[in-house]
């Protein structure tokens, strides 16, 4: 038995009746997964066990109906608009006319379903139904999660539904719902992400700023009220920007060498950022943005490579500057992070082992000064990637799940963190690797789309974990999939 649902149990022994639907309500708002057989049966016990006067196991009376309130009637309502089904509950569980009758999953005998369905009726939720209470003066303060986890994001979520989603489309998705909420719940929800372990404003953390990350929608607003949600924001005073750093300058070093030897945190989006800053300002002649010109990569001297080179054997890769950064055959390029176009990858290679900075060393009658790292083991393909996984069995099964995570993580884990948990890693699968796993899953059991049974498809259980991905990707990897013509 749930957490929420002891609790509401407790209440229900301890209360009067009117706090008992507010124990009820709470209790229905917390339980995960709605629609499904779980929640089916979590809400099952708490509705007989509140509402069933005459301890027949079943909600089988009028009177019995009758007793439940209106808002423990919109609780079930706006729970279920967070499920996979995108549809009414009365619709789905059978109460409405014509409709097949599954009610009983939810503790009611098909006896009452007229008088269930006109009391939902009374409460407004059978026909252009919006819900519109929260609980309590502070329900944001009030949500025991801790802040910016997964628990705390459905609770604020199931807030603000409850509260402003005036079309109940299950979402904040028109400009005068957001504009509904007020600053002082935008100032609660702050001030809870920012006590979080990213101690960072909530328009940071969300994403709201379009050079971040969408990560809104786990709060219930739609991605395309981004930048309204960010004027709101401001406009509440809660959308403070630091100032943008200057341009890493040489300063106190006298060369670029130097300099790039001097940048903290080697192989870090940070480091990568300053090196890129750096190379752009000195060799960018066209000043396009990137080392893009066969001319520009031929003006960067080989100590540059070899400050870059010697200042990444300290970060924490394992592996060489020119493989973590894709300049090396059959690895993913990344070398766009420190500025250098894509088009220039086969040159900048034979450049790097010319001045001896590849971990294969450098060619005869190479110039490069440092000592040659260890070799790298042989790279696997994205072609042998993909014969392994279609050559697999029992395609959705444990065992599959654990060789396909073994041979993802082996081709894709680039930083080496045993998960796939960048979108650097993401944008590096191919298409023909997501078709190979959509091919095995589509012939499973399941025969349903990769991106749905394993959870990247929105409002579906996550399983993405048992192929290594990190939830954190869950949205890149449905955005990287259907950009490969596999959603439909």
């Amino acid at each position: 038995m749930t957490t929420s649902l002891l609790l509401a149990m407790s209440l229900l022994s301890t209360t009067a009746h009117a706090a008992d639907d507010e124990a009820i309500s709470r209790a229905i708002l917390a339980f995960g997964d709605p629609g499904t057989s779980t929640w089916d049966a979590a809400v099952k016990a708490i509705l007989v066990e509140g509402y069933d006067a005459d301890a027949s196991g079943w909600l089988d009376t009028e009177a019995e109906v009758q007793s439940m309130s209106c808002p423990v009637w919109e609780a079930l309502f706006t729970a279920f608009t967070k499920s996979s089904y995108g549809g009414n509950l009365d619709a789905i569980y059978g109460f409405a006319p014509n409709m097949l009758w599954v009610g009983n999953a939810l503790g009611f005998d098909e006896t009452v379903r007229a008088a269930a369905y006109a009391h939902q009726g009374s409460c407004g939720l059978t026909d252009g139904w919006a819900p519109s209470y929260a609980f309590g003066d502070d329900p944001i303060r009030s949500i025991a999660a801790a802040p910016a986890s997964d628990a705390w994001d459905q609770a604020v979520s199931e807030v603000l539904l409850g509260s402003y989603d005036a079309d109940g489309s299950g979402a904040i998705d028109v400009a005068a719902e957001l504009e509904s909420i007020p600053c002082e719940v935008l100032e609660a929800m702050n001030e809870a992400v920012e006590r979080s372990e990213y101690e960072a404003p909530f328009w940071v953390v969300y994403g709201f700023d379009p050079d971040l990350f969408w990560v809104g929608y786990t709060v219930g607003i739609d991605e395309s009220l981004r930048a309204a949600g960010l004027a709101h924001m401001d406009a509440c005073g809660l959308v403070q920007r630091a100032e943008a750093p200057p341009p890493p300058e040489l300063g106190e070093y006298d060369s670029v060498p130097e300099a790039i030897l001097g940048f903290p945190a080697p192989g870090s989006s940070e480091w990568d950022d300053l090196v890129e800053a750096l190379l752009l300002k000195h060799y960018d002649a066209d000043g396009s943005g990137q080392i893009d010109d066969a001319s520009e990569l031929d003006s960067i001297p080989c100590d540059v490579w070899e400050a870059i080179t010697i200042a990444f054997r300290d970060s924490e890769y394992d592996n060489t500057f020119d493989v973590v950064y894709g300049f090396a055959p059959a690895y993913i390029w990344v070398g766009s992070a420190i500025g250098l176009s894509e088009t220039l990858r086969e040159p900048a290679f034979y450049l790097l082992r010319a001045c001896g900075e590849t971990s294969a060393g450098p060619p005869s009658g190479g110039t490069g000064s440092l000592t040659p790292p260890v070799k790298a083991p042989a790279p696997v393909s994205d072609e042998w990637t993909v014969q392994q996984i279609l050559s697999l069995s029992g395609a959705a099964s444990p065992e599959w799940d654990a060789e396909v995570q073994r041979l993802l993580l082996i081709e894709y884990d680039t930083d080496r963190t045993g998960a796939l948990d960048s979108k650097r890693e993401i944008k590096g699968i191919s298409c023909d690797t997501w078709n190979a796993l959509n091919h095995g899953v589509l012939s499973s059991e399941y025969a349903s789309p990769f991106h749905v049974i394993y959870g990247f498809a929105p409002d579906t259980l996550w399983v993405g974990y048992a192929l290594g991905f990190d939830a954190s990707m869950r949205k890149p990897v449905y955005k990287r999939i259907k950009k490969c013509g596999l959603v439909w």
